[in-house]
């Protein structure tokens, strides 16, 4: 659409949005004449290439009269509380000034729904869940849905789970009650619009499959990041010094960078929560520290209040360091980055473009730090590195996860008035790309098994149940609307200011805190002045006190990254290891190392399963399988059928490597079974063992690959 059309065809929002003089985007340009019309589509730019306009506009025009009627009528759905809070803060300028008012409803953000007073309203997708189950009637205005920043969920049980809350909304929005309204899209027979929005590409085709209804255009504008890289391999590494020490080595060499580049304000991706507070706090021992007291840290430890005040903080500075995980990886506004640095390298292409993408948000050129501790993680670099400059996209689907089933059946049962819920309520919700997957019986033997549990209740065997008393509970506290594997711990403490009563964050661990002890937060110290019930440390800032005093925390962890089969795969072609081939070498040291390049969860199901087959000190990472002898691979693997025989035995075993959803302990053994051959199915585990069945001796080059790779085992 030409620039002059795009302003004709906005004549209520162009001033809003864009003002007098604004030079529209490319994707600003494709986006409104089919979302202007009401068709489905799927959104891809770069960070900050104006993709919020591109939708948010031509919706806003669409839905004036609603939307200045103060009916709730578009959602706008983000993976994270951050991202909405952030999203609802963008939002607020233009649609104030179209009269439009844009709600912000998160579990940080509690608001509850009322009517006549809706518009836009931003959301997660785990308060959607719980919108459906305690105000559907509250929703029934609502005609355009927006998927933020999709690819943070999909491919995971969250992006699952988000599937079926969009049929399920869809249901509801065509439901009698619905039709009733004059100006529900049941009542007027239309479809819902659905948006979904990303700055990685992943698999287009399969994302208008599983969010869009089957139906959509895909708009993508071609990514044109211009970047310069440095690697850097801090000597400090390779000894045996402490993390503390190797986290002062780390940020030495990222103050040398900023300095030598001219970026005074840097954001470095870390690969711990703990690695983020151990960076912060040897800012106190750098020197120079071109930085100041302007060194945040940012994960998910942290409270949301915590976490806001950091965002606000390095916004608005122009010399400042922030280290984070992923929780800045999605686009949140925390102002003009001069450069980006990673302290390990991704796990996948597209995180690496969503991080790089952070810097250089006005058309400057990218400063990347990379830092590496070994040769195995230089390699890693150099190939994130070729893949972006060449343009290329590598994404994939894993299968979809049952156990999904399970959260949603028990999230049906909550919205239901009488709390009732059958097989066929949950068949009819799911989209059509699972339509003909799981019979009736299937889920009624499903139900029964929920029941035995004491999550529901029977009323009528395989036709109908209640809900029983573990999901009441969880229900009134509100934790049952989440897809979200909860990582280990061993306990942990909640971390309060004294003085307001503030939350700061939790740590976990099971050590003893005394009144007087010292840790670090947030970037800050403090000093533990009460111990609270509960497992609560009550603290007051505190400063000029040396890190030798400081005691260290432990985090909960959140588990590591995921390297997929395509993305591990590409690497081994991209270091000349050949297709359809597995090369063994034996290093000094004694064990057999074996190619696989599988990926995370095929390399944890090969070890796991020759862990079984008399191989206990099996090890494996994405890359390379390590034994102690020769290996042997059972005949029976080769074989299909005997292969999925030999499942029964290895379920439980193969169900805690997989990302098979923290509900993948209530499934009966026969969803179970079928989840897992999926799994097996997509990863080509078959494929892998007939490989490793006729493995070649490595040339040298390749053997030092397959050693480096075997570094990180």
């Amino acid at each position: 659409m030409h620039p002059n059309l795009l302003r004709q065809n906005l004549p209520k929002v162009w001033g809003a949005f864009y003002g007098r003089f604004f030079k529209p985007q490319p994707i600003q340009l494709e986006a409104a004449a089919p979302l202007l019309g009401g068709e489905n589509g799927l959104l891809v730019s770069a960070t900050a290439s104006g993709k919020t306009e591109a939708y948010a506009a031509p919706l806003v025009e669409r839905h004036w009269d609603d939307l200045r009627a103060r009916r709730l009528t578009v959602l706008i759905i983000t993976p994270t509380r951050a991202l909405a809070n952030d999203l609802q803060a963008r939002l607020l300028p233009p649609l104030e000034r179209c009269k439009v008012k844009v709600a912000l409803r998160t579990g940080d953000h509690p608001l509850p729904l009322r009517e006549g007073a809706g518009g836009v309203l931003v959301t997660t997708l785990e308060s959607l869940d719980s919108l459906l189950c305690r105000y559907p009637a509250q929703l029934l205005g609502i005609k355009s849905v927006v998927l933020e920043e999709l690819h943070v969920v999909d491919g995971t049980p969250r992006g699952d789970q988000l599937s079926i809350l969009l049929e399920r909304l869809d249901t509801l929005l065509h439901s009698p009650k619905a039709c009733a309204l004059p100006y529900g899209l049941g009542g007027l027979g239309l479809p819902l619009q659905r948006v979904a929005v990303s700055a990685t590409p992943g698999c287009g085709a399969e994302i208008v499959s599983k969010y869009l209804g089957g139906r959509g255009q895909i708009i993508s504008i071609p990514q044109e990041r211009r970047f310069v890289a440095q690697l850097v391999h801090p000597k400090a590494l390779e000894g045996e010094e402490s993390p503390a020490q190797q986290a002062k080595a780390k940020l030495e060499a990222i103050i040398s960078f900023c300095l030598e580049e001219k970026a005074p304000k840097m954001l470095v991706f870390v690969s711990s929560r703990a690695e983020a507070e151990l960076l912060v706090a040897a800012a106190a021992n750098c020197h120079p520290n071109p930085f100041g007291a302007a060194v945040y840290s940012h994960h998910s430890s942290l409270s949301s209040q915590a976490r806001e005040r950091v965002e606000e903080q390095f916004a608005q500075q122009t010399a400042a360091l922030c280290c984070a995980t992923s929780t800045l990886e999605v686009g949140i506004d925390i102002g003009d980055i001069d450069g980006v640095a990673f302290t390990a390298p991704n796990a996948d292409l597209n995180s690496f473009w969503q991080r790089l993408g952070r810097s250089g948000r006005r058309g400057q050129v990218t400063k990347f730090l990379g830092l590496y501790g070994d040769y195995w993680q230089e390699l890693q670099y150099r190939h994130l590195l070729e893949a972006a400059r060449a343009g290329q996209s590598v994404s994939e689907h894993p299968p979809f996860c049952t156990s999904v089933l399970i959260q949603q059946s028990l999230s049906l049962v909550c919205q239901n008035p009488r709390h009732l819920l059958t097989p066929k309520a949950l068949l009819e919700r799911l989209p059509a790309y699972l339509q003909g997957r799981y019979s009736s019986a299937q889920i009624g033997r499903l139900y029964d098994h929920l029941a035995s549990e004491g999550w529901l209740r029977v009323e009528r065997r395989g036709e109908s149940y209640a809900w029983g008393p573990k999901l009441e509970e969880l229900f009134t506290r509100g934790e049952m609307h989440h897809n979200i594997a909860r990582g280990g711990g061993g306990g942990g403490y909640q971390v309060l200011e004294g003085r307001q009563n503030v939350l700061l964050g939790e740590i976990s661990g099971q050590r003893g805190w005394q009144v007087g002890d010292y840790l670090r937060l947030g970037g800050r110290t403090y000093k533990v002045v009460r111990l609270g019930a509960g497992r609560q440390l009550v603290v007051a800032a505190q400063a000029g006190v040396p890190p030798q005093l400081w005691r260290s925390c432990e985090f909960q962890s959140a588990g590591g990254p995921r390297w997929g089969r395509a993305w591990t795969r590409d690497l081994g072609r991209y270091l000349g290891f050949p297709e359809g081939e597995t090369l063994w070498t034996q290093p000094q040291r004694g064990e057999w190392l074996y190619s696989h390049f599988w990926g995370s969860w095929g390399g944890s199901l090969l070890a796991a399963c020759l862990q079984a087959e008399g191989y206990p000190e099996a090890k494996a990472n994405p890359y390379v399988l390590s034994v102690g002898r020769p290996l042997e691979v059972p005949q029976r693997y080769l074989s299909p059928l005997s292969w999925k025989l030999s499942l029964k035995g290895l379920a439980r075993e193969l169900r805690s490597r997989l990302d098979l959803g923290p509900w993948s302990y209530l499934l009966t053994p026969e969803l179970l079974a079928e989840d897992l051959e999926r799994w097996l199915e997509w990863l080509e585990l078959e494929s892998a063992w007939r490989l490793l069945a006729r493995p070649h001796p490595a040339e040298a080059q390749l053997s030092r690959y397959l050693c480096a790779a075997a570094s990180q085992l």
